[in-house]
């Protein structure tokens, strides 16, 4: 096997520029037309960025799998935030003057033979956590296996189809804590808010009269209630740039130090959540300490389901090739990934182009709960424990209105008490807030989701050979003693079989 020292200047490296594209070899960079630069890259031996991309460029397919430089980084850093392009992988290993196509190509060779010695020098005991994966993706047919197999070494044993898979056997439990009390009531003054807007702009920023008006007009609703059942709201309405954002925060944040976890702050989007994140890191700079005060809450279809992982690995199993590869990417992601959210910055979103990632997320309230075999390590669970004991929740209107759907249809009747105590809302983007309730409460399903929810309840039908489980592999056991239980999941799953099947058009 070579050496990838000799082996990666012998490659060239392609980079989409203009009506071609621009290939180096040899330190030596050219640009060619569209015709050659497609025989180039379907040749497969060559230096590539996000391969579906460049596919997508020139309007060809590879023949074969290809030498991707941003697949190497996914698996070498995983977790860590990349633009998908030959340019944001050199900015990230500080290679430096990457200006132009021509500088992009040349950086490419660098780029791979940089994260190939990253690997050298990892130390023993992650060499031989990875080799059963490298082993898989070296059976799937990735290009890479050669090069990484030379560093981290060759297992003695052979290598099961589903090796290196088992990401969440690293994972951490969480730990359940004791529910907070319920919050206080104590209220946040004009002045107190004032100040404390003084602090979020600091001592080099603007001091606008407006935003100053705004804080003290939000700061109505962080009074006690005078009377049972008539919550203190405030209707505030400002114009862009005079710093809403930092005009609420002032007095909810003081809200939340001096009344313990309720204050939750909805948003339209993910991106108005990452600013309000952004914004909260004013107040608190320590990462750790911002982790901990402010937690960021999104719908369970953008956190990795393991369950889900796992029925897409064993599918996979059958038929290794270039899925193989992304879901061993995934993997490491798995295992590097602090809070599951596959919409946040470090996920490998290129993977996209390979396979649907729908498949490993719960987007249909497939969730089985304690039933599942990952339930102590799960995601989802854990950004939820989180959240109950931090002082500010950053969300979304959607996921609030689910969850008040879910606290109204829990309280418990003889105390009229809630599992979770939310008694300050703080609704950013409010004139929004109408369309997600319209979409909350609304249901639509086409014949692919019926057929996509047949089997999730049956399981394969007509496929001896899959590794898939239907609901009811996945519940006989929890159950087995149950009579009731037995004969409603029994119910479901013949039900089920009045939806469509797969196929059907």
């Amino acid at each position: 096997m070579s050496n990838p020292q000799s082996l990666l200047p012998t490659l060239p490296a392609l980079v989409p520029a203009g009506h071609g594209a621009v290939v180096c070899e040899a330190d030596a960079c050219r640009r060619v037309g569209v015709e050659e630069a497609r025989k180039i890259f379907r040749s497969g031996e060559v230096l590539v960025a996000h391969a579906a991309f460049v596919a997508g460029r020139l309007k060809t397919p590879p023949a074969k799998p290809l030498y991707d430089v941003l697949e190497l980084f996914a698996f070498v850093r995983p977790g860590v935030p990349c633009v998908p392009s030959a340019l944001g992988i050199a900015r990230v290993l500080g290679i430096p003057a990457v200006d132009s196509a021509e500088d992009a190509a040349h950086s490419l060779c660098q780029s791979a033979l940089t994260l190939l010695s990253e690997i050298a020098d990892w130390n023993e005991a992650e060499r031989a956590k990875l080799r059963p994966l490298v082993q898989t993706l070296a059976t799937a047919g990735w290009r890479w296996a050669g090069p990484v197999l030379q560093h981290v070494g060759e297992s003695e044993r052979a290598s099961s189809p589903l090796a290196g898979f088992d990401a969440w056997r690293s994972l951490r439990e969480w730990e359940d804590e004791a529910p907070p009390g319920k919050p206080s009531s104590h209220p946040v003054a004009v002045e107190e808010a004032r100040a404390r807007l003084t602090q979020l702009v600091g001592s080099g920023g603007e001091t606008r009269p407006e935003q100053r008006a705004y804080v003290d007009a939000a700061s109505y609703a962080f009074t006690p209630r005078e009377h049972a059942g008539t919550p203190r709201i405030a209707l505030v309405e400002a114009g862009t740039g005079i710093g809403k954002t930092l005009g609420y925060l002032a007095p909810a944040s003081l809200w939340a130090e001096k009344n313990g976890p309720g204050l939750w702050i909805s948003t339209y989007t993910r991106n108005l959540q990452r600013q309000i994140v952004q914004e909260i890191a004013r107040l608190y700079p320590d990462p750790a300490e911002r982790e901990d005060k402010a937690v960021v809450r999104k719908g369970r279809e953008n956190y990795l389901c393991l369950l889900n992982f796992e029925e897409a690995v064993k599918r996979t199993a059958l038929a290794p090739g270039q899925r193989s590869v992304a879901l061993a990417l995934v993997a490491r992601w798995i295992a590097a990934t602090s809070d599951g959210d596959m919409s946040g910055a470090g996920f490998p979103a290129f993977l996209a182009a390979t396979f649907a990632l729908r498949e490993i997320t719960d987007r249909r309230g497939e969730c089985i709960y304690a039933a599942c075999p990952h339930y102590r390590v799960c995601f989802i669970e854990r950004v939820v424990r989180r959240a109950r004991n931090a002082p500010i929740v950053v969300a979304n209107h959607a996921l609030v209105i689910a969850q008040a759907a879910q606290d109204w249809l829990s309280v418990d009747e003889t105390t009229d008490t809630q599992p979770e105590r939310r008694t300050r809302y703080v609704f950013d983007e409010g004139h929004h807030l109408f369309d997600a309730a319209d979409s909350g409460f609304a249901a639509l399903i086409s014949g692919a989701e019926m057929a996509e929810l047949r089997r999730w309840v049956r399981g394969p039908e007509g496929r001896a050979r899959s590794r898939m489980r239907g609901i009811e592999e996945r519940l006989k056991d929890l159950v087995v003693d149950n009579e009731n239980a037995r004969r409603t999941l029994e119910e479901a799953v013949a039900a089920a079989s009045v939806l469509a099947g797969e196929g059907w058009m």
